[in-house]
């Protein structure tokens, strides 16, 4: 019987790279060691990004909070690969305007709120995305924002991504470079051999083939799971995780048309409230996690804490759970012992454990994946190499981004699909979406039924339903909707799940059981965090 995990690792078994992990420190570090020219692999046993990943306030932010804490140099660094993201990936990761009502009374009082974005500034320097600003007091009351003692706003630039789709164009980047990047396949066990590389044993967890391979390099990216990895593999954890999950709740209506950064009225926490595709996304809150398998849960007490404080604060809204259209839960990997207080204050800086030829990677923000690639590969490559090559991810252009003025690029490319016959608000979508490779959805758009729209009130074309499973490695239903489409953030997600598994089964992509049960799946994850909490 012929091995189809061996088929898909292209029959090769050896490599100078396996990374365990396809969350976005493992999309980065393969892609950067691709970039270099090793012979990598990544193995992910769920979905990519299934993870902390695709459950993030979906901001790459420099840390503004972070400078209360002193952590100057992190907050440097994040406003740096800011920048870079920004440029690099233009049309998935844009400056978002951020404001914090000054109220008077407020520990955080109007003259702190001023220095601390004047410092943000500061540090980001010329590699700003705009500067701080004072906001007008009545510009908030009519955003429902209460009026008492309201003297004010200072807003300041971060950016809004889509954190699945950063992940995954990633990987589909290193792809391009020769890389293998498999999900739905868990390494379950680690041996060294006599020459002191490492065996892993691999285990398709869709067909239940498995298959060794040797690496020279092992890494463990696996984020939340990284003690469980690590012990599973090497028998050792590190000892240096510590797990802090952070709630969010989306909106079945737009609730405000700015953006804010909310200190909460129960404790020195803050949290979002952000415009987010076409409802509102409000988060994160912070509770420590004993086991990386309660990652996702998300709790009534969660739930109640982002409710109880907007409601603070725009109280003739009257939130409640019925206003909720989808709640999520991630669970950040901090590294532990590096905490000045609550866990808000925990620090984010990453750390790069060494046992042996295994490499654990710990902490840090999404926002700095780039540079935390960069310092793992720089560890790998003085491993295999006398004379290791350089980083060059700061000047390597995604294959997603083809183009040297996005704007422009989409301009020309929407007015070009319109000329067509697309609908404008379609090709605007595809464009924003998948960058230069827009292109992938334009080879299948001949294909009969292909250029219609997915569902009912959506941009969303069918095209791109076979695009994520041909190209882009989507398995179910529920990889579609939350990490391929981000359709399970609108306010009608199990309609459009529907209709999404009615044309996955009139293409040939599903069967109808599994569409049915793979439908059910997801109207769990989708319900089932309401109703439990």
């Amino acid at each position: 019987m012929s091995n189809g995990l061996l088929q898909r690792l292209g029959g090769e078994t050896r490599f100078d790279v396996v990374v365990v992990g396809g969350g976005i420190n493992g999309a980065g570090i393969v892609r950067d060691a691709a970039i270099r020219g090793y012979k990598v692999l990544l193995v992910e046993a769920h979905d990519f990004a299934s993870g902390t990943s695709s459950r993030s306030s979906k901001l790459i932010h420099g840390g503004l909070r972070y400078l209360e804490h002193g952590e100057f140099r992190l907050v440097f660094e994040s406003c740096r690969e800011r920048f870079v993201l920004a440029q690099q990936l233009p049309h998935l990761v844009r400056p978002i305007r951020i404001t914090i009502p000054v109220y008077t009374g407020a520990r955080r009082n109007a003259l702190l709120i001023r220095t601390g974005v004047a410092l943000y500034d500061l540090l980001a320097g010329t590699r700003g995305l705009g500067r701080g600003r004072s906001v007008n007091r009545q510009d908030l009351i009519d955003e429902r924002l209460v009026a008492d003692g309201l003297t004010g706003g200072v807003s300041f630039v971060d950016c809004q991504m889509d954190d699945a789709r950063v992940c995954l164009e990633t990987l589909i980047d290193a792809e391009g470079r020769s890389a293998r990047c498999l999900n739905y396949v868990r390494a379950d066990a680690l041996a060294e051999t006599d020459t002191g590389e490492r065996t892993l044993s691999l285990r398709d967890e869709r067909s239940g083939d498995r298959q060794d391979v040797t690496a020279r390099v092992v890494v463990n990216a696996t984020g939340p799971w990284s003690d469980i990895t690590a012990q599973s593999l090497t028998g050792t954890r590190t000892g240096r995780l510590q797990l802090n999950r952070g709630c969010h709740i989306v909106t079945r209506r737009p609730i405000s048309r700015r953006a804010l950064l909310l200190p909460s009225r129960d404790d020195r926490r803050v949290f979002f409230v952000l415009p987010f595709r076409s409802t509102t996304l409000i988060g994160t809150t912070e509770s420590a996690v004993d086991s990386a398998e309660d990652f996702d849960r998300v709790s009534a007490g969660e739930i109640d804490y982002l409710l109880r404080n907007v409601n603070a604060y725009m109280p003739d809204l009257g939130m409640t759970r019925d206003d909720i259209a989808f709640a999520f839960a991630g669970t950040r990997p901090l590294a532990s012992g590096r905490s000045r207080g609550g866990l808000s204050e925990v620090s984010r800086r990453h750390q790069v454990v060494e046992q042996g030829n295994l490499l654990t990677v710990i902490g840090g923000k999404y926002s700095t994946f780039r540079a935390i690639a960069a310092d793992a590969v720089n560890r790998i490559a003085r491993r295999l190499s006398a004379e290791a090559p350089g980083c060059r991810t700061l000047t390597t252009p995604f294959a997603c981004a083809r183009f040297r003025d996005f704007e422009t690029y989409a301009s020309h490319t929407v007015a070009s699909y319109v000329a067509g016959g697309m609908a404008e608000g379609s090709a605007r979508h595809i464009v924003q979406t998948y960058g230069s490779r827009h292109v992938e959805i334009e080879r299948r758009l001949a294909r009969a039924g292909l250029a219609e729209p997915l569902a009912e009130g959506v941009p969303h074309l069918a095209a791109e339903l076979v695009t994520a499973f041909d190209v882009e490695h989507a398995a179910t239903l529920e990889d579609f909707m939350i990490r391929r489409s981000g359709l399970a953030y609108h306010p009608d997600n199990m309609r459009l799940a529907g209709a999404v598994a009615e044309k996955a089964i009139a293409l040939g992509l599903l069967g109808e059981a599994a569409a049915e049960e793979q439908l059910d799946e997801f109207r769990e994850t989708v319900e089932g965090p309401l109703r439990r909490a």
